[in-house]
């Protein structure tokens, strides 16, 4: 019997390692599960481009070896996004418009086609780097 004579809780549990089966073990004897953040890059991909504050990138490339390779993917898109949200348009050849901003992601496609060209030295800056230079500028 369990607390207060209450009826122990059984178990029995598989071994995904052997797949070997141990039977009767009572839920004290059980350990927490730990969620694992085991998901396909494409699927980490998909979460990052709803990112669009520092704070939120800069964590998101943390989380988990999967995070950091889609953050390398997608890190220009991203962070082209977030500067267009935070600042506006990213330059002389930006079409982003304030007033327009429902398809930022879009826009920040373009501007990095664009931006390919490496026509200027504001061009061949990585995105992250321009937004932490705008965002001295504003404080």
């Amino acid at each position: 019997h369990g607390l207060g004579g209450a009826p122990a809780f059984l178990y029995s549990v598989r071994y995904a390692d052997d797949g070997s089966v141990e039977e009767g073990v009572e839920a004290e004897e059980l350990r927490p599960r730990k969620l694992r953040l085991e998901l396909p890059v494409e699927v980490w991909m998909r979460i990052g481009s709803c990112m669009d504050s520092k704070d939120e990138l800069v964590t998101f490339e943390t989380i988990v070896p999967a995070t950091r390779t889609a953050h390398n993917r997608e890190a220009q898109l991203w962070w082209c996004v977030a500067y267009h949200d935070r600042f506006g348009r990213c330059g002389p050849r930006c079409s982003h418009a304030r007033a327009n901003a429902s398809d930022n992601t879009a826009v920040a496609r373009r501007c990095l086609v664009v931006a390919a060209e490496g026509l200027t030295p504001v061009d061949r800056k990585p995105r992250k780097l321009r937004y932490i230079e705008q965002e001295k500028l504003c404080i």
